[in-house]
């Protein structure tokens, strides 16, 4: 397994370099699968990691907020989508 190091990454929120997080490179490990009494070694990719340590000082966002969002993970209200959606010209409401 590779080792993990501490790096200070850009908050996704206010764009300023003061978040830390620990990232874990990609690395290529082993796993041994038995079939049909026969044992082979099939080796994978494990993809990289970041997990966020700090929260940001600037704008006071969380670490689970940060983690969300370098997840891909939405985090807004229904409202906001709502907004979203009208934005793009997309119905919200359905009609029978």
């Amino acid at each position: 397994m590779a080792k993990a190091s501490e790096a200070v990454i850009q908050c996704p929120f206010c764009k300023k370099q003061n978040v830390k997080a620990l990232h874990v490179p990609s690395y290529v490990t082993h796993r041994i699968e038995h079939i049909s009494n026969r044992r082979s070694v099939v080796n994978f990719r494990v993809p990289e990691s970041w997990e966020i340590i700090s929260e940001c000082p600037d704008c006071k966002k969380t670490q689970k907020e940060i983690q969300d969002n370098l997840d891909g993970k939405s985090c807004l209200s229904h409202e906001e989508r709502i907004k979203k959606l009208q934005a793009r010209g997309l119905p919200t409401k359905v009609e029978f």
